[in-house]
């Protein structure tokens, strides 16, 4: 697991548990001749298996107990997929249309002038009034400039 981002604390932790690999079981590993992946990952997932068995110093439990207990929580992942949002605040001009990315889209008459949200999945674009956040239209986004 990598350390955050502008989190230098994580770092020691990370480092701690690849020490524990490194000095417990990877060093014994490193003892023996292997002629097939097979047999390395066989040995490999044995040692894992152990270290996540083997309980705590200072903990009454050992890592499996506690990711079972954690895995009991865990929510299901979404069925839909994650789509990726682009949002930019922008004003239907004089002619009712909104420039996004390079093309534009137009509004309703009545939305001249109103400040707008614009939100782009890579299929759509949908605008929505900056106030309330009500749909004002939904277009296909556009693949080329205009």
């Amino acid at each position: 697991m990598p350390a955050r981002v502008k989190k230098p604390r994580d770092k020691s932790s990370i480092e701690c548990k690849i020490g524990i690999m490194e000095k417990g079981f990877f060093h014994d590993l490193a003892q023996r001749d292997y002629f097939s992946l097979e047999a390395f990952n066989r040995d490999l997932r044995e040692n894992i298996d152990r270290l996540n068995d083997t309980p705590f110093t200072k903990k009454p439990h050992s890592r499996r107990f506690y990711w079972e207990e954690e895995r009991k929580v865990l929510m299901q992942l979404p069925s839909t997929q994650y789509q990726y949002v682009e949002r930019k605040a922008a004003k239907s001009s004089g002619d009712f249309h909104i420039r996004f990315d390079n093309s534009y889209y137009s509004v309703e008459k009545s939305h001249r002038h109103k400040p707008l949200m614009v939100y782009a999945t890579a299929e759509t674009v949908t605008i929505r009034l900056a106030e309330t956040n009500k749909v004002v239209c939904v277009w296909p986004r556009a693949k080329a400039r205009g």
